[in-house]
């Protein structure tokens, strides 16, 4: 059972969560990280994140009352640069093999990324890679409506944090953790990639305004 006093995090990869649960720590909250069907949430939780599981996935625990719920979203094309480098530096095999594919680089990753060869989110099954790479609307949408009360960005993410400092009453530095090093995003994206990726991410783009910056 879950209460409206509570306040809740969807954890989409690649968008600052790491910096923002390490926050959410330090602000001495009674705060928990679920990782796993099997963990209970604590009646007396202030702040709670089921780590890369989606709203369509939780819904059935709302029942009577559901918490203030918000998340973080990204460019997508930068976005996408970023889980490339997250995941071929990762300590997971699978990982790295599934970023590198075949040695082809960043490109190919691209194409498979935006290609009908990754389950949506709510598909479900086991499929590694969907967390990644799917749309970023998908993690806060029931039955194909957006069930969120505040989205913040990860390009202003420092004013995000302030908003839910706000609501959670404390004061806390956000730190940036997790950070993977590459290039601008821009410089990996010839025409057709930079417009194969829009059109796949393009509900996102059009809902939060996104544009491909640089060259």
């Amino acid at each position: 059972m879950t209460s409206a006093d509570q306040v809740m995090f969807v954890w989409i990869p690649r968008t600052g969560g790491t910096s923002i649960w390490s926050a959410v720590a330090q602000a001495r909250l009674r705060c928990q990280r679920l990782t796993s069907d099997g963990q209970q949430l604590q009646s007396d939780t202030q702040c709670f994140t089921f780590q890369h599981k989606s709203l369509e996935y939780l819904k059935a625990d709302w029942r009577e009352h559901r918490p203030y719920i918000f998340t973080v979203v990204r460019n997508p094309w930068d976005r996408l640069v970023s889980v490339y480098h997250h995941l071929k530096a990762g300590r997971l095999q699978r990982a790295r093999d599934v970023a590198e594919i075949n040695g082809k680089g960043f490109k190919r990753f691209a194409e498979w990324a935006t290609s009908d060869s990754v389950p949506s989110l709510h598909e479900g099954g086991a499929h590694f890679m969907q967390d990644y790479v799917c749309r970023q609307t998908e993690w806060f949408t029931i039955d194909g409506k957006a069930t969120v009360d505040f989205v913040g960005r990860f390009e202003s993410i420092s004013e995000t944090w302030k908003h839910i400092c706000q609501r959670l009453n404390v004061r806390s530095r956000l730190p940036h953790t997790n950070r993977t090093q590459h290039r601008a995003y821009w410089d990996y994206y010839d025409e057709p990639l930079r417009r194969r990726v829009g059109e796949w991410y393009a509900e996102e783009i059009d809902i939060f305004r996104y544009s491909f910056e640089g060259k």
